[in-house]
């Protein structure tokens, strides 16, 4: 071994040979592999998307739930309760439609249909004659609300748990936006009171705040990024939601959320393989941390 290499080592002398040994040979048998994370699920799900699909993994996505529903183009109009099966994965700050497309190797595909942001989504629980355990998303842009897919559920108990992780992830969505507009505002307050102070060559004090109607503050719409929204996702979906008449009232709106795929828990297992057998196979098996 060159001295070069190791110094505060053995004193500089080559290290002993059935030491080396050792640790090649325990390398070899069992070679260090990094472990599972959300990441690597996300990643395991986009391989078995097929058609023309955004680009699903980042660091900060993780999958909250999987459920299987019927997407309704008609309330007028009956159909069979199995007409337009979709599958839906919920993600931490997305909702992905697909449709399976079959197998390819032993393995499920998914043709790509439709994608949602969670940020100011609404969601609305009906029944009418036809469809018993409806389910409408919807989001308000403006004054009228612009409906995103209406779909029926199997029974209330798919309707109920997959509407509570949705309703929560959209909380905790609406939430980290509210942070993070709210920061950028605080940061060009800073920005201009720093030059509020600052006097012109005339002797007179500028004064950006102080005057709602200057040019300066003009650039404020622009200066908000989409960020975490539009770090990976890029359609053509409108950016601004509200929630705020959601399907609970004020008083049953939780502080956190305490289903067993939140924020606070452990990643969905992945020996599932999203499995269609299950009518919601990912939410039941997530490991809460204590």
């Amino acid at each position: 071994m060159k001295k070069d290499y190791s110094i505060a080592i053995d004193d500089g002398e080559d290290l002993d040979i059935d030491y080396l040994t050792g640790i090649y040979e325990r390398i070899r048998t069992q070679e260090f592999r990094p472990d599972s994370d959300h990441v690597t699920q996300v990643a395991k799900f986009e391989q078995t998307l097929i058609g023309k699909k955004p680009t699903l993994i980042a660091p900060h996505r993780r999958l909250v739930c999987y459920c299987r529903l019927y997407e309704i183009y008609d309330l007028s109009k009956r159909e069979r309760l199995t007409a337009h099966q979709r599958e839906v994965f919920l993600f931490n700050d997305l909702l992905v439609i697909t449709k399976i497309s079959g197998k390819k190797r032993q393995q499920l595909q998914y043709q790509f249909r439709q994608a949602f942001r969670l940020s100011g989504m609404n969601l609305y629980l009906f029944e009418t004659t036809y469809y018993q355990y409806g389910i409408r998303l919807v989001r308000k842009p403006d004054v009228n609300q612009t409906n995103l897919i209406t779909f029926n559920a199997r029974n209330e108990h798919d309707r109920s748990k997959f509407c509570e992780d949705l309703k929560e992830a959209i909380m905790e969505m609406d939430e980290m936006e509210g942070l993070r507009i709210q920061s950028e505002l605080d940061k060009l307050r800073g920005s201009w009171s720093s030059l509020a102070d600052v006097p012109t060559t005339n002797g007179v004090v500028s004064s950006l705040i102080d005057y709602p109607t200057n040019k300066r503050e003009r650039p404020l719409s622009r200066t908000l990024s989409n960020s975490l929204l539009d770090m990976s996702l890029t359609m053509n979906t409108s950016a601004t939601f509200n929630h705020q008449s959601a399907i609970n009232t004020a008083s049953d709106v939780l502080p956190y959320r305490n289903s067993q795929c939140s924020v606070d828990s452990g990643m969905v297992s992945m020996t599932n393989d999203f499995s269609p057998n299950n009518a919601y196979p990912l939410r039941s098996i997530g490991v809460k941390l204590t």
